[in-house]
């Protein structure tokens, strides 16, 4: 990551847990003004992100909109900037933008931009980098009833000393457990080889993090048969222990994307940086290069456009349906992104302010095989659950000294499958539609037919919208009924907390 040197970084944390506000004490020193500095008003205000990639990169970074192809991710005016005028004229000070990186440029060489403004704009600068579940992350908390053999002893002799009745219904043998929370009709038995089985998202034993928050208490009864000798009969003896199995994760483990360039302690963060008087702003960052660091298959860690994610009034069905590339093709819905479908997705909403997850939902997915009692916490990448929001932008404030909103950018990454032909079909939210001539969204065509290698794919690297199909409610937007959600399947009923729709470590 670059900075500039006199720049001095101050931090603003969203915790997860409950998602509030911290600020570092230092926000309250404000260098904007002094008592003997006098501001000097620019001729124009701005507020901007600007594209500092290698020019050789080819990306491109503009605002969203119909004939936007070439226009200035900025916010610009000839008045001061204001919370006033953000709430009054949101349409010109909150703006979307999207950085259009072609698939190999974006692997190879990464990404940079900065942050500009115009001198005495903003009091202060905020970054909030995307983030997203690489797995999903949650709470095994639970209770299980164990029994424990020693030698000599079987399943009879444990049938004699602890009755059925004592596990609520479950016949347990030696060295089976089964789960107090679920239900008796429904919980099973099963073996473990260790404890952390039992952690059911810790992922440490496949190379990942371990994401479980979970405490568990274990109820043994280890029963031994004493055969009979000379002078006693044979007997069984049950004797109780508890244990405690802290799995030891965290939430955030499981957090991916730049945001991880910033902090690796939470799912949402803000970084702010205070700006000098009388002094143009300008702060860069640079995302660093994917290719030998990460797997080379995708660009998800920073491409963090959803095109089934991006309008209310494209009415596709479901992403594998005939119609589903020509509901983009429309010369005013398909140039029209909407932050607010990704936004309340993120944020487990409905358009009605509803829950879009409801925790009936939630815990349909808590009691695997009917064997663990194991809360999951996000539902898809981008939809944490439990207070564990993400960020599905890369967001940009302009703040004045009491924390209020000048100005906005939300800027979309889009992962380009072909080499974009100057401004051609950028103001699109997707060319998918185009056949064979898409450069955008090329997902299934091939340079040459008939060919075996695998770099003939116009697709070479798996973007959010090829490995995550989804549906949507079928007609006009409605606020209370429309919903977006994965595609379902035969286990995953929802669409919802399959572990398929993560990176799961090739991100």
């Amino acid at each position: 990551m670059k900075t500039v040197s006199k720049l001095s970084l101050l931090a603003m944390t969203l915790i997860a847990a409950g998602c509030n506000e911290k600020v570092s004490p230092e926000l309250m020193n404000s260098n904007a003004t002094t008592p003997d500095g006098v501001a000097i008003e620019p001729a124009t205000y701005y507020f901007s992100v600007t594209n500092t990639s290698s020019a050789l990169l080819n990306h491109n970074l503009h605002k969203t909109g119909a004939g936007n192809q070439s226009a200035a991710c900025e916010v610009k005016s000839n008045y001061k900037l204001s919370s006033d005028t953000f709430r009054g004229a949101p349409t010109a000070n909150d703006i979307t933008c999207y950085f259009d990186a072609e698939e190999l440029s974006l692997l190879h060489g990464g990404m940079d931009f900065s942050i500009n403004a115009s001198a005495n704009t903003c009091d202060y600068v905020g970054y909030s980098p995307f983030s997203f579940y690489d797995r999903i992350p949650g709470n095994s908390s639970g209770t299980y009833q164990e029994i424990l053999c020693g030698d000599d002893t079987n399943s009879g002799h444990v049938a004699a000393a602890y009755p059925v009745s004592a596990t609520g219904g479950a016949t347990l043998g030696c060295n089976e457990l089964t789960s107090m929370d679920i239900a008796a009709v429904d919980r099973v038995k099963f073996t473990i080889s260790s404890d952390d089985e039992l952690c059911r998202f810790n992922y440490e034993s496949v190379d990942g993090e371990n994401c479980d928050i979970g405490m568990i208490t274990v109820n043994t009864q280890t029963v031994t048969f004493v055969p009979a000798d000379d002078n006693n009969a044979a007997y069984t003896k049950s004797e109780p222990s508890t244990r405690v199995i802290d799995c030891g994760g965290k939430i955030e483990a499981c957090v991916k994307g730049p945001i991880t360039e910033i902090t690796k302690s939470l799912t949402r963060v803000t970084e702010i940086t205070n700006t000098e008087l009388n002094t143009p702003f300008v702060k860069e960052y640079e995302l660093k290069p994917l290719y030998g660091v990460e797997a080379a298959s995708t660009v998800k860690s920073y491409a963090n456009f959803r095109r089934n994610l991006a309008s209310k009034n494209i009415d596709y069905i479901a992403s594998t349906d005939n119609n589903y590339k020509s509901s983009f093709s429309n010369s005013i819905l398909g140039k029209t992104f909407d932050p607010q479908v990704v936004d309340f997705y993120a944020a487990n909403k409905r358009f009605d302010g509803t829950p879009l997850i409801t925790p009936a939902i939630q815990n349909l997915y808590s009691y695997p095989n009917d064997q663990f009692k194991a809360v999951p916490y996000a539902a898809d990448p981008f939809l944490g659950l439990n207070g564990y929001r993400v960020n599905p932008f890369y967001t940009f404030y302009c703040f004045d000294t009491a924390f209020d909103v000048k100005a906005r950018i939300r800027m979309v990454v889009r992962e380009w499958d072909r080499v974009s032909p100057a401004a051609q079909y950028n103001d699109y939210l997707s060319d998918i539609w185009d056949g064979v001539n898409s450069r955008q969204d090329n997902p299934t065509e091939v340079e040459l037919p008939d060919e075996q290698d695998p770099f003939f794919l116009y697709n070479d690297l798996s973007d959010w919208d090829d490995s995550i199909p989804m549906q949507r409610t079928a007609g006009s937007f409605d606020a209370f009924t429309t919903i977006w959600q994965p595609l379902p399947s035969g286990t995953y009923l929802d669409g919802w907390f399959n572990p398929a729709l993560f990176t799961n470590g090739n991100f």
